[in-house]
């Protein structure tokens, strides 16, 4: 059984994304992220190596950090300077969404 999207995001005079309500689009994964907590990187790993997939992470007050189209394999994330906290990672395949929290420490 698939879930509703529900997604709201809101822009303020920053351009920072606000996020009200996340859900899964389905109840299959789309990708898997590691480690979580991480220090100086991550990878993303898609389970469809036939798909390519769309990533986005997101700073804990919505700052989107980084955009990336079309990854096709593995994707590396260098996350060494990014400041000790909680991400939101982003990562859309067809018409699949599927969000983590990240850790990052230092």
């Amino acid at each position: 059984i698939a879930l509703v999207t529900t997604l709201i995001l809101f822009s303020d005079s920053t351009d920072c994304l606000l996020f009200t309500n996340t859900l899964n689009t389905s109840n299959k994964s789309i990708a898997g992220v590691f480690p979580n907590p991480a220090n100086a990187q991550i990878l993303i790993s898609p389970f469809d190596k036939n798909s390519n997939f769309n990533l986005r992470i997101y700073d804990v007050i919505g700052k989107e950090l980084l955009v990336k189209q079309n990854c096709a394999d593995v994707t590396f994330v260098q996350t060494s300077k990014w400041a000790t906290g909680i991400y939101t990672i982003e990562i859309t395949q067809n018409k699949n969404q599927q969000f983590f929290k990240l850790v990052i420490t230092h």
